[in-house]
């Protein structure tokens, strides 16, 4: 089995009445809009390029529990759970033409992550009990090519 994020509007075909159209998505709880295309192939091209980039990595990670995934629904965000901190991650409003807020983190390490996202803010937090403090000691923006992380380029 494959997945494709465009294959289903090759193999659904909408009735052409309108109320069928509303009817249909009620019945099978289908946000249309999220079929609304324009403006968002540069996005995808990107995100499965920077994806394809890093397929080494994210196969490493996969099954471990040190690596999950998020995308926003209509919350303002989500707190996500790792070993010794939990990630408060923040989406931007949505915004028509624009893809949702969503992405990929990895806990590389007790005290390393690897953020992917779009439309999002992090901050971490200490575990509930924990009288520590937390901070961000380095924070790089870069890309992966050929699961390689190259600083700065993006």
């Amino acid at each position: 089995m494959c997945f494709s994020l465009s294959g289903i509007e090759s193999i659904v075909v909408l009735p052409s009445n309108d109320n069928a159209h509303i009817e249909l998505g009620l019945a099978l709880n289908i946000d249309f809009s999220a079929f609304v295309s324009t403006g968002t192939g540069p996005y995808l091209a990107r995100s499965y390029e920077l994806l394809g980039n890093m397929q080494g990595i994210i196969q490493k990670y996969r099954g471990t529990g040190k690596m999950t995934g998020f995308i926003q629904n209509r919350e303002p965000g989500c707190i996500l759970s790792f070993t010794k901190y939990d990630l408060k991650v923040n989406y931007r409003r949505m915004q028509e033409g624009k893809p949702v807020s969503g992405g990929l983190v990895i806990e590389a390490s007790d005290n390393e992550f690897i953020l992917v996202g779009i439309g999002c803010s992090f901050e971490f937090l200490l575990k509930r009990g924990d009288t520590s403090k937390v901070d961000n000691i380095s924070i790089e923006e870069g890309t992966f090519v050929i699961d390689k992380w190259i600083r700065g380029v993006f």
